[in-house]
């Protein structure tokens, strides 16, 4: 019991004097956020705990198709995506750039973009931005505006009123995806 007794002075003597000589926990915190360090760790941000999206989305420039999107850090993303663009498919590659690190933020979009039909091959451009809502349960919704250029126009002896032979759109696009 005295040694028990003993160990636990010591150890008192030691919490407190160290508490009293380096200051309280709350005013290291303040003086690190005061200097504006970064750090690499996770924040408590949907898309930080939840890196990994994969989002139904209804206009350009997949017109009705999945995508799936991966965090770099909460304000960067990766995309894939795959679509149908009645008839033909749609398949394209881009980055996304949060403006905000919080659940609700606007957001900018920038694409390389492949556009096929069986009778006609087109390479496009997107650019876009909108706004997402990343909330806690891993649902996000999002509302943008995407406007698809062509680039190169492969050619074909038969064009449809879809492509006919070029892309110039402005347009609407939403999404409803959820984050793991």
């Amino acid at each position: 019991m005295k040694k028990f007794l003993a160990l636990f002075v010591v150890l008192s003597v030691a919490f407190v004097s160290s508490v009293m000589a380096f200051g309280e926990l709350t005013a290291k915190v303040d003086n690190l956020i005061s200097t504006n360090q970064a750090n690499l760790e996770r924040t408590y941000y949907p898309r930080d705990q939840r890196p990994n999206e994969l989002m139904l989305t209804f206009g350009p420039p997949f017109c009705t198709g999945i995508e799936y999107s991966y965090n770099v850090i909460p304000a960067l993303a990766v995309d894939l995506g795959l679509g149908n663009t009645y008839p033909g498919l749609a398949a394209g590659m881009g980055v996304a750039y949060y403006i905000l690190p919080t659940t609700f933020t606007p957001y900018l979009k920038a694409g390389i973009m492949y556009y096929g039909n069986f009778t006609q091959n087109i390479d496009a451009a997107t650019i876009g931005g909108g706004v997402d809502v990343a909330l806690d349960n891993g649902l996000v919704l999002r509302l943008g505006l995407d406007w698809v250029k062509s680039l190169a126009n492969a050619g074909a002896p038969f064009q449809t009123i879809v492509y006919n032979g070029d892309i110039n759109w402005l347009n609407i696009s939403g999404g409803i995806g959820f984050r793991f």
